[in-house]
């Protein structure tokens, strides 16, 4: 009596997972971020992390030899390593488990590296996975960071594949309580 709600159950949320919006992209590009300045990785954005709130990151410059990533304003990152950049999807970045220990930039113990990726998210709940892009910090721009990045908003449910579980689950209730009043 069960087994076709729940087959009706099952088609329903398989139906509502396969129609899921992806993460959308909203904003990438190259950046160049100035030593001592910040960075906001949702509008591709080099500022002052004090007195612009949606700046997500940092670029400490403690000496002419130390220097780090900090995340400001309630973002948080995470360093990855020298993973495959085009690899790392949406859904990844959401998994991750992100902090605010700083990422190491200076002279020694740099893991800032050509090919180095990280991710951050954002201080408006966005994602990004960022790929260090240059075997140097820009000299011409105070100790710059040269890095690729791309942002995306996270992955929500569209509001018709909500609507389609929920007729799903009610056509399914409805089978099942007709299924039930019929005379043997």
């Amino acid at each position: 009596m069960f087994k076709p709600v729940a087959k009706m159950l099952g088609l329903a949320v398989l139906a509502a997972s396969a129609s899921a919006a992806s993460a959308a992209l909203i904003s990438s590009g190259v950046a160049d971020v100035t030593g001592t300045w910040s960075f906001d990785f949702d509008t591709g954005t080099q500022g002052n992390y004090i007195t612009d709130s949606g700046q997500d990151a940092w670029w400490e410059q403690i000496t002419s030899t130390t220097r780090q990533l900090v995340p400001t304003n309630g973002a948080q990152i995470v360093n990855l390593g020298n993973i495959t950049f085009a690899t790392l999807t949406d859904s990844a970045l959401e998994g991750l488990t992100y902090g605010s220990t700083p990422i190491v930039g200076s002279d020694v113990g740099n893991v800032l590296t050509f090919g180095n990726v990280f991710a951050v998210k954002t201080s408006d709940g966005n994602y990004a996975k960022v790929l260090v892009s240059a075997p140097f910090f820009d000299a011409t721009n105070n100790n710059g960071l040269i890095f690729y990045y791309e942002t995306y908003s996270p992955a929500v449910p569209e509001p018709g594949s909500v609507a389609m579980v929920l007729a799903g689950v009610g056509v399914a209730a409805c089978g099942a309580r007709r299924r039930k009043h019929l005379p043997i």
